[in-house]
């Protein structure tokens, strides 16, 4: 489905990403709604691990919105391999990471082979089609979390004080205010890097997938989550992700400030190639 336009009107950003959304959205809707399953499946499995603390400690506690976030968004510890220990899969970091790779996928691709030539041509622009992509890139990536958020406060309230007992038991937090930051602070930290180190990942991603294909793309970025699953490295964006790697929580883990620059720097570098490659790709 194209842009109807002009023949002399020149298509902006603004229309591309409108369009952007439209079918971009049709398209992946099937993922955004996995992710929206595996969500309520993570926050449906800390429910019951809840109920079960309950009658073990005789508490009242029912679990904060923070709570369930961090249970989905917490990643593991740092990994340490040894012959007698548990071999620990951090599934709702994989999950998610998977389902994010998943749902960017080859859009941009398929919609460039399928009449992203005629809307680049009739708008006469290369870039506002590539800004286009970039923005619908970073929209569903916050869409991802936004769902996240939504499933987190439908389990747990409003609330934003970690439970002691429910992260020192289910989640492996020895002690969750030890940092000594504001549960406002811990709240944005938790919600705010793993976004960030997403949309890093996901324009990395989208990049390799223009210049290579979507295959090498998607193989990339599940390999950088996996590999940062067990090597803790600041060369290796999930690291960045998992709260549990940060440093207020992690002695020589990962500084928040710079994880969040480290990041910045990915996204920007990967959108100027983006824009740079397609510039001078031929298209025809």
């Amino acid at each position: 489905m194209g842009i109807k336009q002009n023949n002399n009107s020149k298509c902006g950003v603004g229309r591309l990403f409108r369009y952007d959304l439209r079918e971009g959205i049709a398209a992946e809707l099937k993922k955004l709604v996995a992710v929206v399953v595996f969500s309520l499946i993570a926050g449906l499995y800390m429910y019951v691990h809840i109920v079960g603390l309950k009658k073990n400690f005789d508490v009242s506690t029912d679990g904060t919105f923070i709570d369930y976030l961090l249970n989905m968004l917490h990643g593991m510890k740092r990994f340490v391999a040894s012959s007698g220990g548990d071999f620990e899969i951090p599934i709702t970091f994989l999950g998610i990471s998977i389902l994010t790779a998943f749902t960017i996928g080859n859009y941009a691709v398929n919609d460039l082979s399928a009449c992203g030539i005629q809307i680049i041509t009739r708008s006469q622009s290369r870039t506002n089609w590539i800004i286009s992509k970039i923005l619908w890139n970073f929209t569903v990536v916050i869409m991802i979390y936004l769902c996240i958020v939504i499933v987190a406060y439908i389990f747990g309230g409003g609330g934003i004080t970690p439970t002691e007992l429910i992260c020192s038991k289910i989640l492996d937090f020895s002690n969750i205010n030890a940092g000594g930051i504001s549960n406002m602070t811990l709240c944005v930290l938790v919600i705010l890097l793993p976004l960030v180190t997403s949309m890093a990942v996901s324009q990395l991603q989208m990049t390799i997938s223009l210049i290579v294909s979507p295959v090498a793309g998607f193989f990339v970025a599940i390999t950088i989550m996996f590999l940062s699953a067990y090597i803790t490295s600041p060369y290796l964006l999930g690291n960045y992700w998992m709260i549990h790697r940060n440093s207020i929580f992690l002695d020589g883990g990962m500084n928040m400030v710079i994880g969040f620059v480290v990041n910045v720097i990915v996204i920007l570098v990967a959108v100027i190639c983006d824009i740079f490659y397609f510039k001078r790709k031929n298209i025809i």
